[in-house]
């Protein structure tokens, strides 16, 4: 049998940090998702795809547009044309809410709609048999091990699927709200394949059985790079099992580093930019996917500092975002230019003391728990409970509030760019 193994659409997502890109960007991303999933359907029904699994996080919200609701309907509609079943379970962005209304979906659809351990049997259009273990998400977070709730193989049917939305647990405990697992447990079940959610990058934790992240099915932001979209799985039962990874996203998101040399003035990095903007441009005409670049300087410090201090203004990315554009078809387009100065200071092998303060400051930062206290006032602020509630789960601005805070720290010592470079002398 063969299958399609789709998670995390996150329609309606609001991409935030794009409110300086211009309004047909934001448009472009916003419906990227929707793209992303006509394009998954009609792969799944061009290749006569026997099933399509959805692992959780339909919806980027558990309050849905009206639209996102429509889009998705259509699209199982023409998967019920064609006789495509389908599976899925909500994650922790669009978990079920006790008193939300379900929704009715079409008569190929099957929907986990407990917080608990189900199953649905499915006879496939070849004549094989498979049964499909999965749960939903009826809250925010689950701190329980759901894993533990699915039963080992019973062997009633020709094949075993898990669908499972959660994150392998960790050493933190307290950081595990996303029904944690370990590979081995899943393992010892005895599946014929797990098709897992959560995880924005696509992953395979186990080949055999195969244990796999399916991925985003569209980059959100700029931190979730290159190609997005799902797994073709084929499973049989007289030889090895085969993965593939089938592209749907429109957009992909990217990130290069250029190194800034000694002595380096504006139009020197202008031209470096242009050069690697080329570059892209070249494979967006390859591939037909546009290309959202961002761009990070290795070793700033070099620069002038009136210059590094207009470049983190968003003068340089405005100048070279005015050379682009973007259209219905394909485009390239530069986001953000980042500075990166080094983190590796003459003081540091001087000052055993400041070293290890740094060093400690850091692993408190990215443990999480110094990191939720310090933002705990912002997220507990009523108006980004109630508009932006969903913005405490994003790993990625965690990311980069955490890097941000190192870049801080290091300016806090008190060097500046010369400093830095007689240091590098």
């Amino acid at each position: 049998m063969r299958l399609l193994h789709l998670a995390d659409l996150h329609l309606d997502s609001p991409f935030l940090g794009m409110d300086k890109q211009s309004a047909d960007l934001k448009q472009a991303l916003v419906q990227a998702p929707f793209t992303a999933l006509k394009k998954a359907v009609q792969y799944a029904i061009r290749e006569t795809i026997d099933l399509v699994v959805l692992a959780g996080d339909l919806y980027d919200t558990n309050q849905q547009s009206i639209y996102a609701q429509h889009f998705l309907m259509q699209e199982l509609k023409r998967l019920a044309d064609a006789e495509i079943p389908v599976v899925l379970c909500h994650g922790n962005h669009d978990y079920l809410k006790s008193n939300q209304a379900l929704i009715n979906y079409p008569n190929n659809v099957y929907v986990f709609t407990e917080e608990a351990v189900d199953y649905v049997d499915i006879e496939l259009k070849n004549g094989q048999s498979v049964r499909i273990y999965g749960f939903s998400y009826c809250n925010r977070w689950i701190d329980r091990e759901m894993i533990a709730d699915f039963p080992k193989n019973p062997h009633q049917t020709d094949f075993v699927i898990g669908l499972y939305h959660g994150a392998q647990k960790t050493q933190q405990g307290k950081l595990d709200h996303y029904a944690p697992f370990t590979r081995q447990t899943m393992i010892d079940k005895g599946y014929d394949y797990w098709a897992l959610g959560h995880i924005h990058q696509e992953a395979c934790l186990n080949q055999t059985p195969m244990i796999c992240y399916a991925g985003t099915l569209q980059g959100r932001n700029r931190l979730e790079v290159g190609p997005k979209g799902g797994y073709l799985v084929s499973l049989f039962k007289d030889r090895p099992n085969q993965l593939d990874f089938v592209e749907f996203a429109p957009i992909e998101w990217q990130i290069e580093e250029i190194e800034v040399q000694r002595h380096w003035q504006l139009q020197d990095v202008v031209e470096r930019l242009q050069q690697t903007l080329t570059v892209y441009q070249m494979r967006q005409e390859e591939t037909g996917r546009s290309q959202l670049l961002s761009i990070i300087l290795t070793q700033a410090q070099r620069l002038d500092l009136a210059l590094q201090e207009q470049i983190e203004s968003g003068e340089l990315e405005s100048v070279i975002q005015g050379e682009g554009s973007v259209t219905d078809q394909a485009f390239t387009q530069l986001v953000a230019v980042r500075l990166e100065r080094s983190m590796v200071f003459k003081a540091f092998e001087y000052d055993s003391t400041l070293k290890e303060s740094f060093q400690s400051a850091c692993h408190q930062l990215e443990s999480g728990e110094m990191y939720d206290r310090l933002m705990a006032d912002f997220f507990k602020h009523p108006i980004v409970k109630e508009r932006l509630a969903e913005l405490e789960l994003e790993e990625s601005l965690r990311a980069e509030n955490v890097a941000a805070a190192k870049e801080l720290m290091i300016q806090a010592i008190g060097f500046d760019s010369e400093e830095v470079k007689r240091d590098e002398n």
